[in-house]
């Protein structure tokens, strides 16, 4: 089931960044390369040219208006314009006058011109011609940046992919943790029974003043039931590192809505009534020895938490009241495949 919402998952982000790719490949072409690099030009052929002058000599012998014709003639020079009335003023002796008005009008030099009934009857009505400055390249650049764009997308994707997968199947640094040498003469902590939820294995070192653990306990479909973990619970005296005397060992489960905490303790703190009152709060108090198994259990889960290696500070005042170094191992299965621990090695808190 995890694999086959990865599946839709990496298929959704494929859409979404093809449809992406092509909006901004859209925009980019349109805004940037029509207007700015390659923008397009309008020109006219000359026939078009010959009935454009023609239109703008018979508006301006109906209204007179000398600015409005310069102003329609604005894309012409002088020149070009001087040439084609001289030769309309030969090819139309009807509108003969209105392109002599037209041409004093605009202040030209107009000359007449013979007829050249040849050059005529191989003009040929076309249409329009759209140019741009650099020719033809306009659509191969806009194919070639979409192409860019969306190897780009996909690339990213996989990478991405890859990179999570990786992540995913990468163990955890607590999973990663070897096994101290003094639990090596333990016995397993389940050597009977289905396979647990998860197997973890923590260590605090001295110096680690934001040591707190937590592990997600999943089937094996992937579904989460809740977490478990390890962090400290109470520091005694000042200064650098923080000198911890205490640890919480707890349980989170999903489906019971509630955490089940023990307070894992040295032997100063065990024995000192006030600390072990105050720590009473955050749960229930235990002894931290070498193969001690503390259990925690709520409605459909339980964790079996086992100190594999503990170190005290030999020069601390008062003696074993603070830790320098505790392993715990954690093994977390649902309450039915649960079984009696025995021959741990250890007492069952």
């Amino acid at each position: 089931m995890k694999m086959i919402w990865q599946v839709i998952g990496l298929g959704r982000n494929l859409i979404i960044a093809t449809v992406v790719g092509l909006v901004v490949g859209c925009l980019f072409g349109w805004m940037v390369m029509g207007w700015m690099v390659m923008p397009v030009k309008w020109e006219l052929t000359p026939a078009e040219k010959e009935q454009y002058v023609l239109m703008a000599a018979d508006s301006y012998s109906l209204n007179g208006d000398v600015e409005l014709a310069k102003a329609r003639l604005a894309d012409l020079d002088d020149e070009e314009i001087s040439e084609i009335i001289a030769r309309l003023a030969a090819t139309h002796p009807q509108e003969k006058q209105n392109l002599l008005n037209l041409g004093l009008a605009l202040g030209l030099g107009v000359m007449e011109v013979t007829p050249q009934p040849a050059a005529a009857a191989t003009t040929s009505p076309t249409t329009v011609k759209l140019t741009s400055s650099l020719g033809g390249i306009l659509p191969i650049a806009c194919g070639l940046l979409l192409v860019f764009l969306l190897v780009v997308a996909v690339g990213g994707l996989v990478i991405t992919r890859l990179r999570a997968r990786g992540e995913e199947e990468a163990p955890a640094p607590a999973r990663q943790a070897r096994m101290p040498a003094a639990a090596e003469a333990m016995p397993p902590l389940a050597p009977t029974g289905p396979p647990p939820l998860g197997h973890f294995v923590t260590t605090y070192n001295l110096g680690h003043d934001t040591y707190d653990e937590s592990f997600s306990i999943e089937t094996p479909m992937g579904e989460f039931l809740g977490e478990c973990g390890v962090g400290i619970s109470e520091t005694i005296g000042t200064g650098e590192p923080a000198k911890v005397t205490a640890f919480e060992v707890w349980l989170f489960d999903k489906s019971d809505i509630r955490t089940v905490t023990k307070v894992l303790m040295s032997q100063y703190a065990y024995n000192d009534d006030s600390l072990r009152a105050k720590l009473a709060s955050k749960g229930d108090p235990v002894l931290a020895e070498l193969g001690q198994i503390i259990v925690l259990e709520t409605s459909s889960l339980r964790v079996d938490a086992r100190v594999v290696d503990m170190e005290y500070d030999d020069g601390a005042v008062p003696p074993q009241s603070h830790f320098t170094k505790l392993s715990v191992e954690l093994m977390a299965r649902t309450i039915e495949s649960s079984g009696e621990l025995e021959g741990m090695g250890g007492a069952i808190t």
